[in-house]
């Protein structure tokens, strides 16, 4: 039976009700509590879900679960994919805190998304003690999300097994191509494959989106442009470098896609938080989305191009309806940029201006939730 210590309470400003985590101290959930960790993903969801029947979510890359369980909570049929092993024991111990009503909803698969069907070797820095502090406060967290193997040897992205001092940890996992993923999903959800399903895909797999993407072009572009579903994407094209055709490849390839979408979007969040008057606490308090609107999918390419950012959030939707949304809408940028901060900024900013601690009065403290 789930325990109310476990309860993730979201602001009022979300549609979701909540559900329940193995260990809300844990992160994510005290951020997400606070409504500081990625505000303007959780907003798009509430748009792009709620008030659909038959809503169908696709998370690829699912880490330990936060859009997953706010998706079900919002009644959609859930399909998560995990690649990260550590990320997926969190993954079912956190559905597995929930009622069966929700449970029922979403499927878990440890797999890898990328171009085809086989195995993959996955590796990550290793949580190990005997790492010098130093070297541990400076370089990647161990427990970020792993990198395919074939990604980071083909020069994709950052190398670390070359650092005599970082440890590595490794797996193999299997692998399926997106398109085979999307379609397998389509065939067993509610009413088969020519049901209408509001089907929409979130995925964030560090860089191999550009295998991902290519595989689901020829699925993708067989289907009525109205249907196609719309997609929430980190794209990372600074793990490509610009030296040696990397980083235009990258290009080249997501830009085919995105093609197929006459709505792009970076997505970020205003630039300040909606507080009601004499807010107390943190569920009062609100950054609202913004989705900075690419002119063409030729200017999110030179975006793409120049960028100096690692990772940013992208929306590609079809979907007409989306303008009549209250999500604030504007003219892409360089300015946007400032959407796009990072969720630590977002807690000092409620602290400056409105002397409110969002992570304490959200019920935990900095200690004890390890940020």
């Amino acid at each position: 039976m789930a325990s109310a210590h476990a309860v993730v309470s979201l602001p009022r400003a979300y549609s979701s009700p909540g559900f329940y985590v193995a260990n809300a101290s844990a992160s994510p959930w005290p951020k997400m509590k606070a409504g500081i960790w990625e505000p303007y993903t959780f907003e798009l969801l509430d748009c792009l879900l709620s008030n659909h029947t038959n809503a169908i979510f696709v998370d690829v890359g699912a880490f330990v679960g936060p859009l997953s369980l706010y998706a079900a909570s919002l009644n959609a049929t859930v399909f998560a994919a995990e690649a990260d092993v550590d990320n997926f024991a969190s993954l079912l111990a956190n559905v597995a805190a929930n009622p069966l009503s929700l449970r029922r909803r979403l499927s878990t698969h440890l797999l890898a998304i990328a171009k085809e069907s086989g195995i993959a070797v996955m590796s990550k820095p290793a949580r190990d003690e005997d790492i010098a502090l130093e070297h541990r406060l400076t370089e990647q967290d161990p427990s970020a999300v792993s990198i395919m193997e074939s990604v980071r040897n083909s020069g994709h992205a950052d190398d670390f097994s070359a650092d005599p001092l970082l440890k590595r940890e490794e797996w193999t996992v299997p692998t399926m191509g997106l398109h085979t993923y999307l379609q397998h999903i389509l065939s067993v959800a509610s009413g088969g494959p020519t049901a209408k399903h509001r089907l929409v895909l979130s995925m964030d797999i560090e860089g191999a989106e550009i295998d991902a993407l290519q595989a689901a072009f020829p699925l993708l572009s067989s289907m009525d442009p109205v249907e196609r579903p719309p997609l929430i994407l980190e794209m990372h094209p600074g793990f490509f470098a610009l030296e040696g055709g990397s980083r235009a490849r990258y290009v080249a390839s997501t830009s085919r896609v995105l093609s197929l979408y006459s709505g792009l979007y970076f997505l970020g969040r205003d630039d300040k938080p909606r507080c009601q008057p004499g807010a107390e606490k943190a569920e009062h308090c609100h950054w609202p989305a913004v989705l900075a609107k690419f002119t063409s999918v030729h200017h999110l390419a030179s975006f793409m191009t120049d960028t100096t950012q690692e990772a940013f959030m992208l929306h590609a939707s079809n979907d007409p309806a989306l303008a009549r949304s209250s999500i604030i809408q504007v003219k892409m940028s360089g300015d946007n940029l400032a959407h796009h901060r990072r969720e630590d900024a977002l807690e000092d900013i409620l602290t400056s201006h409105y002397g409110l601690n969002a992570l304490a009065l959200a019920g935990v403290t900095l200690e004890a939730s390890g940020l």
